[in-house]
């Protein structure tokens, strides 16, 4: 195979990969925020799913679904609401603290 060949075949990869990402940006967009007493529920099918898999215990499980928030626009919305670093966040069956 000569480079030029090759080097093709690595830019579609990298486009493909970039229109993956895209189109999951828009499956996780159907995500609704609303304040339920002293908590915030955040409600989507794939959010839901994602927290559900996700371990809270450790601080990488956490990490990780701050970036699915933020990604979402979950975050956005939290904070739009009023949510501060330390309130309750519900996200299906789980609860945990906003940081």
């Amino acid at each position: 195979m000569d480079w030029t060949r090759a080097w093709d075949k690595i830019q579609n990869m990298r486009n493909c990969r970039t229109r993956r990402e895209r189109e999951g940006k828009a499956r996780t967009a159907g995500v609704e925020v609303r304040k339920e007493g002293a908590a915030y529920r955040v409600v989507g099918t794939k959010i839901e799913r994602l927290a559900a898999m996700t371990e809270f215990a450790s601080e990488d499980g956490r990490a990780y679904f701050d970036r699915v928030l933020l990604r979402s626009g979950a975050r956005r919305k939290l904070e739009k609401l009023g949510a501060q670093p330390g309130d309750r966040i519900r996200v299906g069956a789980v609860e945990y603290t906003f940081s």
